[in-house]
């Protein structure tokens, strides 16, 4: 592993490789160290486990590409929706 790879680097490429023993053929350009917002985005975007933003009710305000396409419904029928009833 090269020494100057930043820390969001590292992760990516080894929770890739421990996932399913390569990096995502979807992967874009690694985030800029330093660039937090940036590498939340990376993660949210490409990862492979559901990820969805709830408010206080449990009422889904976003879900991320991968949730929406395990779900089997569009975004817009998600959002404003129960959790519970996905």
């Amino acid at each position: 592993m090269k020494l100057d790879t930043t820390a969001a680097e590292r992760t990516m490429f080894a929770t890739a490789e421990l996932s399913y023993g390569e990096p995502d053929s979807r992967a874009q350009p690694w985030p800029q160290a330093g660039d937090d917002n940036s590498a939340a985005k990376y993660l949210y975007e490409l990862s492979r486990d559901v990820i969805l933003f709830l408010d206080r009710t449990g009422k889904i305000l976003c879900i991320n590409p991968c949730g929406i396409q395990l779900s089997g419904y569009l975004a817009e029928e998600l959002r404003g929706g129960s959790y519970v009833a996905v």
